[in-house]
């Protein structure tokens, strides 16, 4: 259940980008999203959060300055071209991630990697 309702909410944040893309700013678009995002994660947050030390705190500096800069490049991408044509592309991440895992940690994906790459090509 928790799969599906993923999926759902990022089938719905891509064509919410989509439709807002037309009439709105994407830097408009990212601070929006920021914000609801902040608040809905907030409360489960709350119960694991744990103090972040000066080195984690850089580190979450960089994956949030990184994140937003992709965001910013997604939301213009969605701007400029068809949701059918651009969408696809957002499939490469997976492709990057893995390259990315076996060059800094030495990582190989595993069967059920591969079958939920292969499951999740396939519904594209």
């Amino acid at each position: 259940m928790v799969a599906l309702f993923a999926a759902f909410l990022g089938a719905l944040s891509t064509t919410l980008i989509k439709r807002l893309s037309a009439t709105e700013e994407a830097l408009t678009i990212l601070v929006y999203f920021g914000l609801f995002s902040s608040i809905l994660t907030a409360i489960p947050a709350y119960f694991v959060w744990r103090p972040v030390a000066g080195a984690e705190l850089a580190l979450l500096a960089l994956v949030g300055a990184l994140g937003a800069v992709g965001q910013f490049c997604q939301v213009r991408a969605f701007a400029a071209g068809e949701l059918m044509a651009v969408a696809p592309i957002d499939y490469s991440r997976l492709i990057f991630a893995g390259i990315l895992g076996f060059l800094l940690f030495a990582e190989l994906p595993d069967r059920y990697t591969l079958v939920g790459a292969a499951t999740k090509h396939d519904r594209s």
